[in-house]
């Protein structure tokens, strides 16, 4: 029998048994997400963080709140650098390790930036602005808080978010030199010419021990990668169960680097379009022609005729409320575009001129909810495979 033993800092979560009669373990596990992610800035810590929604409720592994901005929380553990002796080690070993691996192994082992960039912003940093060093060595920093985390913290099992960027680099990494299994949940859904899971076998020992996917989609489009990958699902999305009155002719989702795309598309054009701007990118919208939108995103979809995109995760309400789609193909977010149609449009006249809508079928190849026991039998399988190896 494989117990969890998913305990929060301050409260314990009963026991849960898996696969009664194989092995026995007390696995703790926790979910890693960042304060430089919504909730977790100190804005609003009522809401459920849209990285993982409920997943921690519905599992009953905790949240660690890496906090860059030494935040704490009432409810939850949390993190944050914290000079020390061994901490300053950490950091002068991970620096000299991507270093040396970044220039002779895999540039993206520099964990961002090459040791001349490095020296330059410190320099430039003395000048201009102190906060450079912060955020040259971000994921340097990363590593060295969470290895002297793990030496006072017990930790078997560590979820996190970023699968093989900089981020979760850095965690992987940490986790692997403090005989922690490192997991990555998918972030979001992507294209299978995503270029963050390209040639990953060259830095197979420094990344994540298996990858969790949140749909079919994605485990079709990704089952073949050098590490171990399930279907585990998401909890990221919640859903309305309402009827809207279409309000909205055509409502644009445009996300971050497909932006500039929409903004010329739409100057160029004499039609009406509501447009939902991406956080980080609301500037640039004052056309006569647009009406930006505020407001739930699937509530807006579900009172639009037409949903616009390239890309994103939002396309998932327009599939669940069976709403038109136009799909525009935008060479920026082409790699991003998990909904595979041949001869897109390439313009939005020429879309919608020739009235390309799409209808997606099957939400639940898209996007599947994650259930409690189906992710910690997921998790427990991983636990066992990287304690027990089969030779």
């Amino acid at each position: 029998m494989i117990i969890l033993n998913l305990s929060r800092k301050k409260d314990q979560v009963n026991f849960v048994p898996l696969n009664k009669g194989k092995i026995g373990s007390d696995i703790q596990a926790r979910i890693l997400t960042a304060d430089r992610y919504f909730p977790w800035n100190g804005s609003d810590v009522n809401k459920f963080d849209r990285i993982w929604g409920d997943l921690d409720h519905i599992t009953g592994i905790p949240f660690l709140i890496y906090s860059e901005n030494r935040h704490k929380y009432a409810e939850y553990e949390s993190v944050h650098p914290a000079l020390s002796i061994r901490f300053i080690f950490y950091l002068l070993l991970i620096v000299c390790k991507s270093w040396i691996l970044g220039t002779f192994k895999d540039k993206r082992l520099y964990l961002e930036h090459t040791p001349l960039t490095v020296v330059k912003y410190i320099i430039l940093g003395f000048i201009v602005d102190k906060k450079y060093f912060k955020h040259i060595l971000r994921w340097q920093l990363t590593y060295s808080t969470l290895r002297c985390y793990f030496l006072k913290n017990k930790t078997d099992v560590l979820i996190y978010h970023g699968e093989f960027n900089g981020w979760g680099m850095a965690i992987s990494w940490a986790c692997r030199d403090s005989g922690v299994i490192p997991i990555a949940h998918q972030h979001g859904l992507v294209g299978p010419e995503y270029m963050q899971y390209k040639k990953l076998g060259n830095i197979v020992n420094y990344i994540a021990s298996a990858l969790l996917l949140n749909s079919e989609n994605q485990y079709n489009f990704f089952k073949d990668l050098p590490v171990k990958t399930y279907l585990a699902g998401s909890r990221r999305l919640k859903f309305i169960e309402t009827e809207q009155k279409k309000e909205i002719d055509y409502l644009v989702i445009p996300t971050t680097v497909d932006t500039k795309f929409f903004q010329k598309e739409i100057k160029k054009s004499n039609i009406h379009f509501h447009v939902k701007p991406h956080p980080l990118s609301k500037s640039g919208w004052n056309y006569d022609n647009v009406t930006l939108v505020e407001g739930n995103i699937e509530s807006l979809i579900c009172k639009s005729k037409v949903v616009i995109a390239s890309a994103g995760t939002s396309l998932i309400y327009a599939i669940k409320h069976k709403i038109k789609l136009i799909l525009i193909d935008c060479a920026d977010s082409r790699e991003n575009r998990f909904i595979i149609e041949n001869n897109l449009p390439k313009t939005l006249a020429e879309a919608i001129e020739e009235n390309r809508f799409i209808f997606v079928k099957d939400f639940e190849y898209y996007y599947k909810e994650c259930t409690s026991d189906e992710y910690l039998k997921i998790i427990s399988e991983i636990y066992e495979n990287e304690t027990n190896p089969v030779s």
